[in-house]
């Protein structure tokens, strides 16, 4: 009995595997149609590159009468490389091939393939037509409709694809048209725009060969120069600007003259695609203001290092939005010389500085340019003044003998009503060290409201604060100033002292400043104090105090501290050695 249940056993067994076996084979021959008669074209290869199977749509299309592909791309050597590109088992890997077909004609197919044993499985497809209308929607998305040039996210792809190609340097020329405005409001804007098309043409035709071209704005534009480049592109270029300052353009049957004001930017190759636009957008702002002030100078170029500066401020103006300032600002003091007691009176500027990852202290220049920028002197002037206060208060007993140190305030934030009543509530609430600050005010004639400044002088000052007008006898400076604000010292602007050796109508202008101030019972400083000669000067037209590097450039507050005079301050330096030879002091 056990042996015949065994038996039917075994029988059922083997009829199921037969079965399975039958379906199995079904299967395959179902597969096998299937990749006969499937609309893609689908292949099979060994490791050397032979076509082990190929289904009749490969065949139709990539395969010769001898069995040999049409296209490059499938030939032994070609599939062998794809073979080396697997990414490993079972991966699926995809590739777009372009084909050229010459009178300019292209094909694009795509490659997908697996690899299994021995053996690649892959699938071939011509997709043209789906990327004609990829490329065209790219173009669309990345050129200029008027022009046909690259537009701003053209640029940005341009300059992204030579950073890839790891370039070491780039050169950006930036072109603004002047007076444009004027242009559309004389003659409307079909008429700018042929002038615009007629500009970009002759710029084509002298710079095509070695850069990518861009309109960045209406009447601006961008060429892309690689470092290989450079040299012809610079010769191109000034071929170009010569074409357009010599002969005009012929539109509509009239004389156009276009008059450009172009500028050089120099950029790392290790630079952050949107780092340099950033640092264009500044450089062309400052390139626009050079050329407002100078009308002459219509080519500047701005190096590697002056871009790095232009991003520092593009940067620092984002962060301003934010009402963010850098941390590594800090504040440094620049000792300012009693001419008649050098070694009595120690008084000093608060200056702004960012300090180095060398601790070396740095201008701050580029983060005033993006407060003014940005509108936030206030937020800068604030931090100015609480820094300078708070140190002033920490370290009162050490700075017995600072007679004052000064602080700028600028005119836009004298403007603040905010930025008044902040600072008065400020002074109010550290009255121990208001005697000790001086508040420099710039610009007066920049003030909106003269009578709410007047107001907050006459506050701060019954605080005990002092009052300094600064840069007097340029810009908008005048005397009349000095009698309605009650100023306390009045600072001689620095262009005037910088030429007193050179000319007698400066020196003029300085003994009139400093007859000024004594008539008004002020203190008269002199600032950018440079040579020996000039501080002399300044004693014979009795000026009361000097500043400059001269004297001593800016300096960490510590070295203040219990000090008697700026000779001690200097202590070691070579400024100390000059003032106690001049002066016949004591070491």
């Amino acid at each position: 009995m056990t042996a015949v249940s065994l038996m039917e056993y075994v029988r059922n067994t083997q009829t199921q595997r037969e079965l399975a076996a039958r379906n199995m084979e079904k299967m395959h021959e179902r597969l096998v149609n299937v990749f006969s008669i499937a609309p893609a074209a689908m292949f099979v290869a060994d490791s050397q590159g032979n076509f082990i199977e190929y289904n009749r749509h490969f065949e139709n299309e990539f395969l010769q009468d001898k069995g040999e592909p049409f296209f490059d791309f499938l030939k032994k050597p070609a599939i062998k490389a794809l073979r080396e590109k697997d990414t490993g088992a079972q991966s699926i890997n995809r590739e777009e091939i372009r084909v050229g077909l010459g009178s300019g004609q292209v094909r694009w197919f795509e490659l997908i393939w697996s690899c299994e044993s021995e053996d690649m499985v892959g699938v071939v497809s011509d997709f043209t037509s789906r990327k004609d209308r990829e490329l065209a929607l790219h173009h669309q998305a990345t050129h200029d409709d008027l022009t046909g040039a690259l537009n701003r996210r053209g640029l940005e792809w341009a300059i992204q694809l030579k950073l890839d190609k790891g370039v070491d340097h780039l050169q950006l020329y930036h072109l603004d048209v002047k007076r444009f405005r004027h242009v559309i409001l004389a003659y409307g804007l079909s008429f700018s725009d042929r002038v615009l098309k007629a500009l970009y043409t002759e710029l084509y035709r002298y710079m095509c060969a070695f850069a990518d071209l861009c309109r960045l704005h209406i009447d601006q534009f961008v060429v892309l120069v690689s470092d290989d480049q450079a040299q012809d592109a610079a010769e191109a270029f000034e071929r170009f600007r010569t074409r357009l300052k010599s002969s005009p353009f012929w539109i509509d049957n009239r004389q156009v003259m276009i008059d450009m004001v172009t500028c050089k930017v120099h950029f790392d190759g290790h630079a952050e695609m949107n780092d340099m636009l950033d640092a264009l957008d500044e450089t062309v702002r400052e390139s626009k203001i050079i050329a407002k002030s100078k009308p002459h100078m219509d080519h500047q170029e701005f190096s590697v290092d002056q871009t790095l500066q232009f991003l520092d401020r593009a940067r620092a103006v984002g962060r301003l939005g934010l009402q963010e300032l850098p941390r590594q600002l800090c504040m440094a003091w620049q000792p300012i010389l009693s001419l008649e007691r050098p070694d009595g009176h120690l008084y000093a500027e608060s200056l702004l500085r960012i300090r180095g990852d060398d601790g070396v202290l740095k201008s701050a220049g580029y983060l005033i340019d993006a407060c003014v920028q940005a509108g936030q002197t206030a937020l800068l002037d604030s931090w100015v003044l609480n820094t300078t206060i708070s140190y002033l208060e920490r370290n009162l007993e050490a700075l017995q003998h600072l007679d004052a140190v000064a602080v700028n305030v600028s005119p836009n934030s004298l403007n603040d009503e905010f930025f008044l009543e902040d600072t008065i509530a400020l002074i109010n609430a550290h009255r121990g060290v208001a005697r000790k600050v001086c508040l420099e005010i710039t610009e007066v004639g920049a003030v909106v409201n003269l009578k709410a400044v007047q107001d907050f002088i006459y506050r701060v000052r019954a605080l005990g604060v002092r009052i300094a007008l600064d840069d007097f006898g340029a810009g908008y400076s005048n005397f009349r100033y000095a009698i309605d604000l009650h100023a306390d010292v009045i600072k001689i602007d620095g262009s005037i002292i910088q030429q007193i050796a050179q000319g007698t109508e400066s020196l003029a202008v300085a003994r009139a400043i400093s007859a000024l101030s004594q008539d008004l019972g002020c203190k008269c400083v002199a600032e950018w104090v440079e040579d020996e000669h000039t501080l002399g000067l300044l004693g014979e037209i009795e000026v009361d105090y000097a500043q400059g590097f001269f004297i001593s450039p800016a300096i960490d507050p510590d070295l203040f501290l219990y000090k008697r005079s700026v000779v001690e301050v200097l202590e070691g330096s070579p400024q100390q050695s000059r003032l106690l030879a001049r002066y016949q002091l004591d070491d």
